[in-house]
């Protein structure tokens, strides 16, 4: 649907790329605002047609969905109390957390007001209700001792999946940037972001901030869900873009790439891949140097005529 919108304001626009447009189709006898009426009925029968990728919806009748649990979900956040505020902001930036780690977080950020236990009749130390309506205004369910982002709910593997995170050790921001995940549209925005942003503007889309902002909102949705490289940069592809040399997928790749690594992943319990490979070094076991055994310092000498007697002083 989106590139029959682009159709219409290119056809719109452009003559040559209309009549290129019909040249290369073969179509004869016809001009361009028959092509452009032509865009419109398509792009009106998507809109009012069902289809198996959109749950059976058409695209309207998705649109008053989504108005309808926009305007549940505003309403729920003006109604939150603290613990489900902190609850929906782990949920986003973690996507499951289990009941005693929230626990652990909220006192974390509330060391003056800490909870004890908690369930989704109230909160044990102090009887402070948790609405569950509100949760799932919010896409949270529970799943045995876990509170989770909906869609993991039908997932077949979900239990493996839990298993795995689990030995995964939880990102903790500071407060100020915990709570900016009460906004399931947020994610940090950091330079490879505006990098990758720079460049998706000025050389694919040719200064379309709009477009290029849209365009990295699915790219980051991509590599927060952990999706693999070759689905990230299909992406493009699937929106229609049409790239103008090898040089410039290379350069596009490279800052998907760094992107990627220094994205917030669920997977990862809301730490990027480059995070998490610094704490599994921090957490290999040294491997023992021998006194006759080369310094890894790389001087060519034996330890015990180099390091070793600096690192004991």
């Amino acid at each position: 649907m989106a590139i029959l919108l682009n159709l219409v304001k290119i056809y719109k626009k452009n003559d040559d790329l209309v009549e290129t447009f019909i040249n290369e189709l073969n179509i004869e006898n016809i001009n361009k605002n028959s092509l452009i009426t032509l865009s419109e009925k398509l792009l009106e029968f998507t809109f009012h047609t069902k289809s198996w990728w959109k749950n059976g919806y058409s695209t309207e009748e998705l649109l008053i969905i989504m108005r309808e649990s926009n305007d549940k979900y505003k309403k729920s956040k003006s109604e939150m109390n603290e613990v489900e505020k902190y609850l929906v902001a782990a949920v986003n930036l973690y996507e499951t957390i289990h009941k005693d780690k929230f626990i652990d977080i909220y006192n974390h950020y509330h060391k003056d007001n800490k909870i004890m236990s908690l369930d989704t009749e109230y909160l044990l130390a102090d009887e402070t209700p948790i609405s569950m309506d509100i949760l799932k205004a919010n896409f949270i369910e529970q799943y045995d001792d876990y509170f989770v982002n909906d869609a993991l709910i039908n997932y077949e593997d979900t239990v493996e999946y839990l298993k795995m995170k689990k030995n995964k050790p939880c990102y903790i921001s500071n407060k100020t940037e915990f709570i900016k995940y009460l906004d399931s549209y947020y994610f940090e925005k950091d330079k490879h972001y505006y990098e990758l942003l720079n460049f998706v503007k000025k050389e694919i889309v040719k200064d379309d901030k709009e477009y290029a902002e849209e365009i990295l909102d699915d790219i980051q949705i991509g590599c927060s869900m952990s999706n693999k490289f070759s689905t990230i940069m299909n992406e493009f592809q699937r929106i229609g873009i049409i790239f103008d040399c090898e040089d410039q997928v290379r350069k596009l790749s490279e800052l998907v790439i760094k992107f990627y690594n220094n994205t917030r992943m669920w997977e990862n319990n809301g730490h990027t891949p480059n995070e998490i490979r610094r704490l599994s070094n921090l957490n290999k076991p040294k491997k023992e140097i021998g006194r006759n055994d080369p310094c890894p310092c790389g001087s060519g000498k034996k330890y015990k005529k180099c390091c070793m007697n600096k690192e004991k002083n």
